[in-house]
């Protein structure tokens, strides 16, 4: 990927951020730097490229402007954080933020915890004490990118599993994306030359939804496949994606596997309609056998029609709501 000229970065930089003065000398170059997320939820600059990303590109809430947004009334939060870690968090959210109007303060605490919750819990200990660097520590990893004199453009948030890296959410700030570089690619491949480095065999970019723009560009990154929803097999993706948009142009969803596993031919699909549970509303489960030969054949069409989408396997091992 080709480096902005410098003039660019620096014509930017003045636009985007006329308050912090331009480095004397501005090469181009992003430095990509892994902390455990409990740690980069600490910094400030975090959390403040965060809220611009959401406003500026979901249209969130701005928790630095003054709305009629209430904030939550819960207390309990960060239960499953390192010890003491809860106490350094709101010691910083009250040095950098404790000078704006109290419900202001609130609202922004509240949006804190949003961020903890969706970005940085998870259920990993710290094992650091193990002499592990962080790339090779199991648990959610924020990478940050930062440019010349450690100004913070991006934050990659990555889950570090025993069989695989797999890409959580990345937030940025937009104009340097727009105009310099596209950093949504930019950290993918980043990414994937870390999967590479660190000998893990698989790196998973989240769900692939055909009907959603913002989701399809997860299929051109090759070779990759997707997970067939009714048998689960992977299939490659190029396969897949022309199999939804040829046999499923509404819903977006159907079985991808060419001969999909586990699918009983018709001979056999009474055998597994008799496995198929039912809630009708009463006390227990019934199954198909269980009703009269005329509510049989009301309630046959709709156990066919799941069984073929989701598969005798699947099929079998769920229980179907006909409650009235």
């Amino acid at each position: 990927m080709q480096a902005p000229r410098e003039d660019k970065v620096a014509s930017w930089w003045r636009r985007a951020y006329p308050q912090i003065s331009l480095p004397v000398s501005l090469p181009f170059h992003l430095s990509v730097t892994s902390l455990r997320a409990h740690e980069s939820a600490l910094d400030p600059d975090v959390h403040r490229l965060y809220w611009k990303y959401q406003v500026k590109v979901h249209g969130d809430t701005d928790p630095f402007v003054d709305t009629n947004q209430q904030p939550s009334a819960s207390s309990e939060w960060a239960t499953r954080a390192p010890s003491g870690w809860r106490a350094k968090a709101d010691s910083v959210l009250e040095s950098e933020y404790s000078h704006l109007p109290s419900e202001r303060y609130e609202r922004l605490r509240s949006g804190f915890r949003s961020f903890y919750e969706f970005l940085v819990e998870n259920p990993f200990a710290n094992n650091s004490e193990n002499g592990d660097t962080v790339e090779q520590q199991l648990g959610t990893i924020h990478q940050h990118y930062r440019l010349a004199n450690g100004l913070l453009i991006a934050v990659g948030v990555v889950d570090v599993l025993p069989q695989g890296l797999s890409s959580v959410y990345l937030f940025y700030d937009p104009s340097f994306s727009d105009e310099l570089v596209p950093l949504g690619k930019y950290s993918i491949l980043k990414e994937i030359e870390w999967t590479q480095c660190s000998g893990l065999p698989f790196y998973y970019l989240g769900y692939y939804i055909e009907s959603c723009q913002k989701m399809r560009y997860k299929a051109e990154y090759k070779p990759s496949q997707l997970l067939c929803p009714t048998t689960y097999e992977w299939v490659d993706a190029d396969k897949a994606v022309s199999k939804l948009q040829r046999e499923s142009p509404i819903k977006h969803c159907c079985t991808l596997a060419d001969q999909p596993l586990g699918h009983a031919p018709e001979a056999d699909a009474d055998a597994s309609l008799s496995q198929i549970q039912m809630d009708i509303g009463q006390d227990n489960a019934i199954t198909i056998d269980m009703l009269t030969p005329e509510g049989q054949d009301i309630v046959k069409p709709i156990l066919l029609e799941f069984l073929s989408e989701a598969s005798p396997r699947i099929a079998t091992q769920c229980m179907i709501d006909l409650r009235p």
